[in-house]
């Protein structure tokens, strides 16, 4: 609705002890679990692309939305909740997640397709060059659009884009004969719960 639900602050002192950004509390107004940074400003614009950005801070979505992609929203650094996917399951079927490149943003990312999947969604992963974050991103296609006045945001994108249910099988595929089958067993319990029987067979069939 557009009315104000609280308020984040970051720290300025760089110092490794400090916390970088903070949160809302929790009350009547803010909770966490279901609030996604920017989606007043995003619900019009995912709804109309069919398709929703997922980030993870404040600047990320600031610094996306400032380069023609309004259909991003923010997790604000907190976990990804069915309630944010019920939400967005209202405007859009399809999602691309790009999170921060450091390894919790990594893990993070490998740990939310198979909630995804099994909500219905379509997933597609966004792993930045350099383990740039997202808003960091955007300041390096500033320099590069110096040259190239033409070249979207979006596009330089591309590259970096893959197949979210590919990304798990390559990511569960991986050790000894153990692992591999155990991370076969993960997959094949996270298609059990899809609902629709079509996205079922999809899956079931590209893990075959």
């Amino acid at each position: 609705k557009n009315e104000i639900v609280g308020f984040a602050s970051r720290a300025l002192d760089n110092s490794s002890s400090s916390v970088k950004w903070m949160n809302p509390s929790d009350n009547e107004l803010y909770d966490k679990s279901s609030i996604l940074y920017g989606l007043n400003l995003a619900k019009n614009a995912i709804a109309k692309r069919n398709r929703a950005y997922i980030v993870e801070g404040y600047n990320d979505v600031i610094a996306w939305h400032k380069f023609g992609l309004e259909n991003t929203v923010g997790i604000c650094g907190t976990a990804l909740t069915d309630k944010h996917l019920k939400m967005l399951k209202k405007l859009t079927s399809k999602v691309t997640i790009c999170l921060d490149g450091d390894d919790p943003g990594k893990k993070a990312m490998l740990k939310y397709i198979p909630q995804l999947i099994s909500m219905g969604f379509s997933v597609e992963i966004c792993q930045l060059p350099n383990d740039l974050d997202p808003d960091d991103y955007s300041r390096k296609y500033i320099e590069i659009d110096e040259n190239n006045k033409d070249l979207e945001f979006e596009k330089t994108l591309q590259p970096y884009i893959s197949n979210g249910f590919e990304v798990l099988i390559k990511e569960k595929n991986k050790g000894d004969e153990l692992d591999r089958t155990n991370g076969i067993k993960e997959i094949v319990k996270m298609i059990t719960k899809i609902g629709d029987t079509g996205l079922k067979n999809i899956y079931t069939k590209k893990l075959t």
